[in-house]
């Protein structure tokens, strides 16, 4: 009971450490070449650049062979992330730029109808996935597929493809398996780092969890041009 506890503690840190420190930091070192924005853009802009930055990680560990480890993920995500905010600083009391944001506009309410809209939203979802304790969707199963093998081989996994082909008698088989051209970047990467730091069990309920957490703030994004002053 103790041991679930303390990786659903870890889970609800790991999630705002891979969907939100990266994005964050990088936001404030690009602060200066960005139009105005308010908190609640910053948080949306956080979390997309949050994806864009785990994934690079990812594909740039792979590439110069770092085994993808629950070390070498905390560590890679803390040191870029302090290199930002760092460079951020500094450059911000060398010289000193004003603040982006408006105060009235930080302080904008969202509107009764996105509320309800979103509260409704989010209360449909949670009846939706409440029974629902393990991954059974074709294509979440093929996600946490992914994920075990990164973790069980600290490399992303090769991912090859195999033709079906007519013999000469008539019937079918299947090709040897033959690598595919391109990569394939998806959620799996982001549910990787989230499994690793947290290690909860590949069939628990974490991937819905992040997956509905960023499917929350989609509907966030979608919002928040709409509330944007021209």
């Amino acid at each position: 009971m103790l041991t679930l506890l303390f990786h659903q503690a870890l889970f609800l840190l790991a999630l705002p450490f891979v969907l939100l420190l990266p994005g964050m930091a990088l936001l404030r070192f690009a602060h200066p070449w960005l139009p105005k924005t308010d908190p609640l853009e910053r948080l949306v802009l956080s979390i997309a650049l949050s994806i864009v930055f785990v994934d690079t990680l990812f594909l740039i560990a792979d590439r110069i062979h770092i085994p993808l480890t629950r070390l070498s993920i905390f560590l890679g995500i803390i040191l870029f992330s302090a290199m930002f905010w760092l460079c951020a600083k500094k450059r911000h009391t060398n010289s000193p730029i004003a603040q982006s944001t408006d105060a009235t506009e930080a302080g904008r309410a969202l509107s009764p109808l996105f509320l309800i809209l979103f509260v409704g939203m989010v209360f449909l979802k949670t009846i939706y996935l409440f029974p629902v304790t393990v991954p059974n969707a074709t294509d979440l199963g093929h996600h946490m597929y992914w994920v075990k093998k990164i973790a069980l081989e600290h490399q992303l996994p090769q991912y090859t493809e195999r033709d079906i082909i007519a013999d000469p008698d008539g019937s079918y088989g299947l090709s040897d398996p033959q690598p595919i051209s391109d990569f394939i970047v998806g959620e799996h990467l982001v549910l990787a780092a989230v499994q690793m730091l947290s290690q909860m069990d590949y069939t628990s309920s974490f991937s819905i969890l992040t997956l509905f957490f960023i499917h929350i703030m989609t509907a966030v994004g979608i919002y928040v041009p709409g509330t944007t002053p021209v």
